[in-house]
């Protein structure tokens, strides 16, 4: 018996060495797989091929099923492979294997509905799985539902794949909560407590100050009720005291009246000496001559004016004003509507700083342009030449004359318009230009910019004007911008702002020719700055124009070394006149399903780069 029982533990403890062998070769065998793939993927990202076409192809298949998650497969690998060698327990128990697999596809689901147009080595970042799993699910819970429930398979791999529990999850969860808001209290606690002492070290001082500002106006409103009737002086005399006069707010006051009889001291503030009213007014009365009164007609009070301090040393002569009715502007209104005021002639119209070029300046700017313009660029097949500026055509006759009576005309009814809605104030300014003419209006003070904005359809109505646009308010001015288009347009040539020195000497790499601004000014952009670019508009409002000129610009600057262009045109109308240029990488694409493959070479093209 003894001997039957040694043979029976000899052979269990053989077959024991012999399974633990193979699991350890089973764990080496999935630990090298793991590496290999995860070289594999890597390597097949960066465009290289380290591990050969069978790792290429091996990576395209994790990538093509489940995209950026075939990581976690690579995981769940190395994760059987240490539990193998180290724990000697069973390659992967199903649960976490189950666990994981939903993981996987939730993930995948995921990353197709966050990043659905990245690419990973040309495959979806949730690959086949996600994608259509997720585009499935979006066409019945729509994107929020799908993103919901992938979120709940998460959570659902977590539970089954790991031995926590959800109550511990969210006892975790309320913890470290609990821990963040003690802590942000104890910070806004601290903050409020520092800014508390700073407010307590700083408030005393101008608190000193607010009592003794109070306390000099009650003793103001105090001596403005005994007075009574006051005297009137006229506004520009000047009393001169001498040069070390001391007088706090001087009055002319009769001799002998009651308010010098019964004007009470002021108390001290501060370190400043008490002398009071009564002692400032004799050592005036005792160094100026006396005043003659003037009584006032009516029963009413009478205001007195201050006399004015003088701002120049004693014996010196003051200038005279060189404009009285610079003056007499009202107090408290702006200078630009002060200005306006005093005019006679009305609001003042501003001389545009661009003018319509006339023919001998045209032509002293083609020359210029030629003379600055590349003439020739070294190419593989030969020397390529930049258009002249002369084929473009220029009218000079076109320019329209500023008719002032005109203007001045609606400035007026643009005011009596506004006043109509209850908007007092005036047009200070007229700026003309060759398609809008700005009009600046000056608010009176206390009306809201707002309720000039909203009477945008009331003043097109009342103007006469197919639109009307309001800038409020204009930078850096106190008034509101009214663009009122111009009955007749003037017309705007593209050969005037290509031979312009913004378009010809700018810091542009592609400079485009736009158009000109209110101004008249030449209005030149860079497509560098703006490579994703969509001109949108209604019919009539000039796309095809700002296209071709946007492509007129840059074959005036650039050669086919700079740029290169592809032009789809299903219409066969717009763009047919470009075909042949050296600039086309393709010919001009009239057919649909060529463009599509044209464009997506294009992304592929700028995907590389």
């Amino acid at each position: 018996m003894s001997k039957n029982r040694k043979i029976r533990e000899t052979s269990a403890t053989a077959r024991g060495n012999s399974a633990g062998r193979s699991r350890e070769v089973l764990g080496v065998v999935c630990l090298g797989a793991a590496i290999f793939l995860t070289i594999a993927m890597v390597s097949l990202q960066a465009g290289k091929l380290v591990m050969g076409p069978f790792g290429r192809s091996t990576a395209s298949l994790f990538y093509g099923l489940a995209g950026m998650c075939g990581y976690a497969l690579i995981a769940l690998a190395v994760v059987a492979a240490v539990r193998t060698l180290i724990d000697r327990h069973p390659v992967m128990p199903r649960a976490i294997a189950l666990g994981v697999g939903i993981g996987v596809i939730a993930l995948a689901t995921l990353a197709h509905l966050a990043f659905g147009s990245y690419r990973v080595a040309s495959h979806g970042p949730g690959g086949a799985v996600g994608e259509h799993l997720a585009e499935i699910l979006r066409a019945l819970i729509s994107t929020a539902g799908t993103a919901l429930l992938a979120c709940v398979g998460l959570v659902v791999a977590v539970v089954v794949a790991t031995p926590l529990r959800m109550r511990e999850v969210l006892y975790l969860i309320g913890a470290g909560a609990c821990t963040v808001g003690n802590a942000l209290k104890l910070g806004l606690f601290a903050f409020a407590r520092f800014w508390g002492d700073v407010f307590r070290a700083i408030l005393p001082e101008r608190r000193d100050e607010d009592d003794d500002q109070e306390e000099e106006e009650e003793e103001r409103g105090r001596s403005r009720g005994r007075r009574g009737k006051a005297i009137e002086v006229e506004e520009d005399d000047v009393l001169e005291v001498g040069a070390d006069d001391h007088v706090a707010e001087p009055m002319i006051i009769e001799r002998g009246s009651a308010l010098a009889e019964d004007a009470p001291a002021k108390k001290p503030r501060g370190k400043k000496p008490a002398v009071s009213e009564t002692q400032d007014t004799e050592v005036m009365l005792a160094v100026v001559p006396p005043i003659e009164v003037v009584k006032a007609e009516t029963g009413g009070d009478v205001i007195a004016l201050k006399p004015k301090r003088s701002r120049f040393p004693s014996g010196t002569k003051a200038p005279e004003p060189a404009n009285d009715e610079q003056d007499s502007a009202p107090v408290g209104v702006p200078a630009i509507v002060a200005a306006a005021a005093s005019s006679e002639a009305g609001p003042m119209i501003v001389e545009p700083r661009f003018k319509h070029a006339d023919a001998n300046a045209m032509a002293a700017k083609e020359q210029a342009a030629e003379a600055d313009r590349r003439t020739f660029i070294k190419l593989g097949e030969g020397d390529y030449q930049l258009p002249s500026i002369q084929l473009l055509n220029y009218d000079t006759a076109s320019q329209n004359t500023i008719d002032r009576s005109a203007m001045l005309e609606l400035s007026a009814k643009l005011t009596q318009t506004l006043e109509n809605y209850g908007v007092k104030g005036e047009v200070v300014a007229i700026r003309p230009g060759p398609v809008v003419t700005m009009y600046e209006f000056a608010p009176a003070p206390g009306t809201r910019v707002n309720k000039i904005v909203n009477l945008t359809d009331d003043l097109a109505l009342a103007l006469e004007a197919l639109r009307v646009r309001i800038v409020a308010p204009i930078p850096g001015k106190a008034a509101v911008g009214i663009e009122v288009p111009n009955k007749s347009r003037e017309k705007v040539f593209l050969k005037e702002i290509l031979a312009d020195e913004l378009f010809l000497k700018g810091r542009a790499k592609l400079p485009m020719a736009i158009g000109k601004d209110i101004e008249g000014g030449p209005m030149v952009v860079d497509l560098a700055k703006m490579p994703h670019l969509l001109v949108a508009g209604t019919t009539g409002s000039g796309k095809s124009v700002a296209v071709n000129a946007m492509i007129t610009s840059l074959l005036y600057n650039c050669s086919p070394e700079d740029v290169r262009m592809i032009m789809v045109d299903p219409k066969m109308l717009e763009l047919s006149i470009y075909e042949g240029i050296p600039h086309l990488l393709l010919p001009v694409v009239t057919d649909p399903k060529k463009a599509n493959l044209a464009l997506r070479w294009a992304v592929e093209e700028m995907e590389r780069r």
